[in-house]
């Protein structure tokens, strides 16, 4: 929409006053189903594009007696949604779980992956290899599944990050010795990447430390915008306790630092995460941290990519037993905000802390939800710059509730219900304006399950250009209009109720035409 103004914008501004706010209280859309009913239904993921056009979502479930993994994805911010797709191969004596979805910033470029477990006649677990699929078309069509990790091992538990453009990708996961039972049981974590969009993978890497009492568990992952920078993160046993450890590699996973001990010795450290600001120099890890029967959520910082790394910091307090850690953070990697749950002596509550300077400084613990009954399965996502970040969870009662921040992380709007029945283990995604956040979860009614989500959409100001010169004007007389456009880069329209001249000297401005008023402004127009 064109606006024509008599403006100069280095002594005054145009105020244009929207009908619809950025993020109103309420405002998610009803719930849809985006599987088909099932007997199981396991780990609803989702991804989306930096725009918030397209999402992919994935899950697992039982198709004709097999277990197998399945998506779909949407190209209208999460309105509709395509028929699900199953992307492994079915076979009643495989397993498809641990569902993890990728995606570039554009949406196009997807990699699915999943844990594929097999099984003997006696139906005891006997191997089970990471498996991905890759689409270019946003969802439209997928690959045949490739071998992430070897097919002699249980591999479970894995992380799947990319690069912007979703060439680039990481992987990491544990490897169980088949005979589990046996002398050969310790876990390790291992580790590949992909350059070419999921279609072939590197040879495995293991990446915590061997030895007979060298447990390792729960890794996780982080990558910079260019794939280059990989930071992973996991808890390892070091014949006393459990050690929160991670590694670092600069050239795309080819060679890595050696492992960094973050959790202090004599206490356990498990539960850990990470994420890395674009360029991979800012990275924050959390975790759980022991302490006699609690535990709380403690932080580390490295502003170097990972060559060294602060103390750690507690984040929680002591009391109520601090669980399910989670983190998200600006490209810059400045503003991050961490996410536990914890029993406040009445119920499980949601809190967060939150950092604007890259760790230097921490918030206190904050309440993001409300009293009542026990909530569950806390998570969140933040938009680019870190500023909106929005927390979803389920309740024992089976309401999802939501609520979101729009100052990193320093205050809560009030939490708001997605879903009233049934919902258990939500996950968010948000794009990188704040104005399209989708949530998905698994619906249960008693008996059959099902994939649901919801969105939460709003438009967005562009104002282009943002400045205009009108040169020198004689006194009494007018310079000619100059033309500023107005544009909605949100996913929702855009109704602006009234145009008008504000800041210093606006007296000496008007409007000269506007046609912003006369019909909300759709998306990308």
């Amino acid at each position: 929409m064109a606006l024509g103004v008599v403006l100069a914008l280095v002594a005054a501004f145009l105020l244009l006053v929207p009908t619809t706010r950025a993020q109103a209280a309420g405002g998610w859309t009803d719930p849809q189903d985006l599987s088909e009913i099932s007997l199981y239904l396991k780990n609803p993921q989702v991804a989306t594009s930096a725009d918030g056009r397209r999402q992919t979502t994935v899950w697992t479930t039982l198709d004709d007696g097999a277990r197998v993994m399945q998506a779909t994805s949407s190209s209208d911010s999460g309105l509709s949604w395509s028929d699900p797709v199953t992307l492994s191969v079915p076979n009643p004596s495989v397993e498809a779980g641990d569902a993890r979805i990728a995606s570039s910033a554009d949406g196009l470029t997807l990699t699915a992956s999943w844990m594929s477990t097999g099984f003997d006649e006696d139906e005891m677990a006997v191997l089970g290899p990471i498996q991905a699929a890759s689409s270019t078309d946003g969802g439209a069509t997928w690959t045949a599944p490739v071998d992430i990790s070897n097919t002699v091992d249980w591999n479970v538990a894995h992380q799947v990050a990319a690069s912007d453009d979703g060439k680039k990708l990481a992987a990491v996961w544990m490897v169980i010795d088949p005979d589990f039972l046996g002398p050969a049981f310790p876990p390790r974590i291992y580790g590949a990447t992909s350059s070419d969009g999921g279609l072939t993978w590197s040879t495995p890497t293991q990446l915590s430390a061997g030895g007979p009492d060298s447990d390792a568990y729960e890794p996780h992952v982080a990558v910079s915008a260019d794939g280059t920078k990989i930071t992973a993160a996991w808890d390892r046993f070091d014949g006393s306790n459990f050690i929160v450890q991670s590694r670092t590699s600069t050239d795309g996973g080819v060679s890595w630092n050696d492992p960094v001990d973050h959790s202090a010795a004599g206490s356990e450290g498990e539960a850990a995460q990470v994420t890395s600001s674009a360029d991979g120099s800012q990275l924050t890890l959390v975790w759980k941290w022991r302490i006699g029967d609690d535990w709380i959520t403690q932080a580390a910082i490295s502003s170097n990519g990972g060559a060294s790394w602060s103390a750690a910091t507690d984040l929680s307090v002591v009391g109520g037993g601090t669980r399910d850690p989670h983190i998200t953070g600006s490209t810059s990697g400045k503003r991050v905000t961490v996410l536990w749950k914890r029993d406040d002596g009445s119920s499980e509550v949601a809190q967060t802390a939150s950092t604007t300077d890259g760790g230097a400084t921490w918030s206190d613990p904050v309440d993001v939800s409300a009293p009542g009954a026990d909530i569950d399965d806390p998570q969140l996502a933040s938009t680019a710059d870190g500023r909106e970040v929005t927390v979803v969870w389920d309740r024992d009662s089976g309401v999802i509730e939501a609520t979101t921040s729009t100052d990193a992380g320093a205050s809560w709007g009030q939490p708001v219900a997605v879903s009233i029945e049934s919902g258990r283990g939500p996950v968010i995604a948000s794009s990188a304006n704040g104005t399209a956040l989708t949530t998905v979860w698994q619906h249960y009614d008693g008996s059959e399950y099902v994939v649901r989500s919801s969105s939460l959409l709003a438009p967005a100001v562009s104002v282009k250009p943002q400045t205009r010169a009108f040169g020198e004007v004689a006194v009494g007389s007018q310079a000619g209009p100059r033309a500023i456009t107005i544009a909605n880069d949100g996913n929702a329209p855009l109704s602006v109720s009234e145009v008008k001249i504000a800041g210093a000297n606006s007296d000496q401005f008007s409007v000269a035409a506007q046609n912003c008023t006369a019909a909300a402004i759709p998306v990308d127009q």
